[in-house]
C-alpha cells in the first residue's frame, strides 16, 4: 500500500487529524489508542482533534450520563480539542462564558 505513495503527492485530503491516513477501520482503531492519552496537554491540537468527538455526542451523552455542562464543555476543550469560541457559538454563549466554565470544571477537579 505503502509503495504506491512513493513519488506521488502528499495526501493531505485524505489525512484525518493532521496525521492519520488509513481506511475507516484503522482510523477508530488508531482514535480509540489516542483517547487513553487524551489529556495529556503535551498532545498537539491537531492529534488530540483525531479522535474528536461530535458536539452532540459530547453533549447529548453526558447529559444522559448526568454529566454537567461544565464537565461536558470541559470535555469538548480538553479532551476533543474543541476551540472556545466552537464551543460557545454550539451553546449559543460567549467564549469567555466557556472559558469561565472550564476553569469552574477544573477547580472542581482539584477538591
Amino acid at each position: 500500500m505503502f509503495e504506491k505513495g512513493i513519488g506521488g503527492e502528499y495526501p493531505t485530503e485524505e489525512l484525518r487529524g493532521g496525521w492519520i491516513l488509513g481506511g475507516e477501520r484503522f482510523v477508530k482503531k488508531v482514535r480509540g489508542l489516542i483517547e487513553e492519552k487524551s489529556e495529556a496537554k503535551e498532545i498537539p491540537r491537531p492529534q488530540r482533534q483525531a479522535s474528536q468527538k461530535d458536539l452532540d455526542e459530547i453533549f447529548l451523552k453526558g447529559a444522559r450520563q448526568g454529566a454537567s455542562r461544565e464537565e461536558s464543555i470541559y470535555r469538548s476543550y480538553i479532551e476533543n480539542g474543541y476551540t472556545m469560541k466552537e464551543i460557545a457559538d454550539y451553546l449559543g454563549m460567549h467564549y469567555v462564558s466557556v472559558s469561565r466554565a472550564i476553569k469552574r470544571h477544573e477547580d472542581e477537579k482539584k477538591k
